[in-house]
């Protein structure tokens, strides 16, 4: 960490430091986007709407190792930003370590389950007689690489953590960007169809990986690959935990609901899983973008609570919050207008391009107000507010969507089924926004309070 990064967490002009944080983030999603979108278009390009149906029900399951590998990115990376604000640089070396090391071994883990429980899982998520194989060839492959998937998460979040955004995003885009050159070649050329998807992501991830560790080996940075390094303790481990443990279940709920959606959909017909996963694909541009600032104000959030500034906290929240509502606004008037033109990049199959254009603009509708949640409840982790952020996480994806979507599906059908994440986000937002006020009072009386005592 260099005299750089300490001007931005501490006297740069508050949009300014924003923007130097914000816009790499939100670049580097917007190159997942694209990854996202390319990879869903190629398999498209095979003609064959049951390989594009496995790969949106096979999704999930990659969902699962992202939320392994954000316990250690958020948890370790905001643990990291909060003791930089302290001065602790020896402890960050420690934090570092244990993300690095821990990412990696569940990483291992998480392959060693799929293997174990492969056909139990392959059913659970919903694939029919139709995707069972394509699903299959793809997670067999997501398995063998998931050490560097779950790896390049946590290596990305503790480099952003210490106010390196450009070099973070600048790994993921090299991971992403060779992933997109790759799919043609594995799915169309080689005919290798959902297992040359898969193979172009785990190859994206190693690249991602080799170009991190090069950085924490050759940059000035407190970070630390080293395994003498590797000291853990229950408190560090346990706040690493606390405060990433709400993401992982986030993105573990996010995984879940979305298979429990795939077995609510594949009653109506496996083009049904293919248009809602059409949607969804699409959708991720609204989202990820409003993630990706929310994700970039994260540590100087962090940074500005331990250090006691809330005057400047104030001042960058209040810009994220007007940045995402712009980029909300703009990006759902977009899609409302050119929603059939967007799901037709996906797939040119008449019945889905009808079917995916209606369920996007129902999906797209929350879009204005949904990244004031996403800037709350990544400031509630960057301040360590675990439980607070937890119940959020649960109720988006969880105790608001689950019940939102059975109960629809059961009297509404599959107009339902679509209208239950839109009224989930709605509900989560304004919950967001009570959440973290309350959270900021008692944190606020709580330092008045200690400081009074030791005056």
């Amino acid at each position: 960490m260099n005299a750089k990064n300490i001007e931005v967490f501490e006297t740069m002009k508050i949009s300014r430091a924003v923007a130097k944080m914000a816009v790499p983030s939100i670049l580097g999603m917007l190159v997942t986007i694209a990854y996202n979108i390319a990879d869903t278009m190629f398999v498209s390009w095979t003609g064959d709407p049951n390989q594009v149906a496995a790969v949106s029900i096979a999704t999930p399951v990659f969902m699962l190792l992202m939320a392994v590998g954000n316990v250690f990115a958020v948890g370790g990376g905001t643990f990291i930003s909060r003791l930089l604000g302290k001065k602790q640089y020896e402890t960050v070396k420690t934090i570092s370590a244990i993300c690095i090391y821990g990412s990696a071994a569940f990483g291992v883990l998480a392959a060693v389950l799929y293997i174990i429980f492969k056909e139990k899982l392959l059913m659970a998520v919903g694939t029919s007689s139709q995707t069972y194989d394509f699903a299959k060839q793809y997670l067999d492959w997501i398995s063998m690489g998931a050490f560097f998937v779950t790896l390049q998460f946590a290596l990305g979040g503790i480099i952003r953590a210490e106010g390196s955004a450009k070099y973070a995003v600048r790994g993921m885009m090299l991971g992403t960007i060779l992933n997109i050159i790759l799919d043609p070649i594995f799915i169309l050329k080689m005919d290798l169809g959902c297992s040359g998807a898969a193979i172009a992501t785990i190859i994206g991830n190693i690249a991602s990986c080799i170009y991190y560790f090069h950085y924490i080996l050759t940059k000035q940075t407190f970070l630390c690959a080293n395994i003498k390094a590797l000291k853990p303790t229950k408190a560090l481990v346990l706040e690493i935990v606390t405060v990433g443990l709400p993401s992982s279940i986030t993105n573990t709920l996010m995984s879940l609901s979305n298979i429990l959606m795939n077995i609510c959909l594949v009653t109506y017909g496996d083009n049904a899983v293919a248009s809602m996963g059409i949607a969804m694909k699409a959708m991720t541009l609204v989202i990820l973008v409003q993630i990706g600032l929310a994700g970039g104000l994260q540590p100087l959030i962090a940074y500005n609570f331990a250090a006691h500034n809330f005057k400047r906290m104030d001042g960058i929240l209040r810009t994220g919050i007007l940045w995402n509502v712009c980029i909300g606004v703009s990006l759902t008037i977009l899609y409302m207008i050119f929603t059939p033109q967007i799901v037709r990049i996906f797939i040119n199959d008449e019945e889905i391009l009808i079917q995916g254009a209606k369920f996007l603009r129902r999906l797209v509708s929350p879009g204005p107000i949904v990244g004031i949640m996403f800037v709350f409840q990544f400031g509630l982790q960057a301040m360590g507010k675990a439980l607070a952020t937890l119940f959020l996480a649960v109720s988006r994806q969880g105790i608001i969507f689950v019940p939102i979507l059975l109960i629809s599906n059961r009297f509404f059908g599959l107009n339902g089924i679509v209208w239950a994440q839109p009224v989930a986000d709605f509900v989560s937002t304004f919950t967001a926004i009570i959440l973290f006020t309350v959270n900021v009072k008692k944190s606020m009386k709580s330092i008045q309070s200690k400081t009074q005592e030791v005056v």
